[in-house]
């Protein structure tokens, strides 16, 4: 009975104390760029509509949603203290981190432009006004809204005058040219 009883603390103990998972800054890349948080401007709630009208007005110009991730699998990166590191679903242009407050001063919604490894959130808990001690640590991340530029280059009236002119102007040249021949 005594083995039997050590064998099962000792797998116990083994369970309860493995290592925290963590992953390279290398895969991340570098840690994204935080465009704005809340401050003065705090959306009134976390619909989707909402979000995404705050992302433009902060912007200046349309953004399409992709998706919501509700759960919160953010990892620790290697070697750096209170930063983390979350895969997005797609591989979005923006993204949204939301923050559940509850009776902390921390921000609630903070916009960071996707850079470099663009499948991964890159961020440090400083990033979303978090000290990372006490109730303010990763714990508190509520979800992360992605979201696409939808901004179009769309060549303006007059570029697109001035294109079919010189092609009008080629092709009058060259009939010219094969007239006189």
């Amino acid at each position: 009975m005594k083995n039997i009883y050590k064998t099962i603390c000792i797998v116990f103990g083994l369970i309860t104390t493995a290592p925290v998972y963590a992953i390279p800054l290398l895969t991340v890349g570098s840690l994204d760029t935080q465009i704005a948080n809340t401050g003065n401007t705090e959306p009134t709630n976390s619909g989707d509509a909402v979000e995404e009208a705050w992302v433009e007005s902060l912007l200046g110009f349309d953004v399409s949603y992709v998706t919501r991730t509700n759960s919160n699998n953010a990892v620790a990166i290697d070697g750096h203290t209170n930063t983390y590191a979350q895969q997005l679903v797609g591989t979005p242009d923006y993204f949204l981190i939301k923050i559940g407050t509850g009776g902390i001063s921390a921000l609630s919604h903070i916009l960071f432009e996707n850079n470099d490894k663009l499948t991964y959130a890159a961020f440090t808990l400083s990033d979303l006004g978090l000290s990372g001690s006490g109730n303010q640590t990763i714990g508190r991340l509520s979800h992360i809204s992605e979201f696409n530029s939808s901004n179009i280059s769309v060549p303006e009236p007059a570029t697109l005058a001035l294109l079919i002119s010189g092609l009008a102007l080629i092709s009058w040249s060259a009939r010219r040219r094969q007239d006189h021949t």
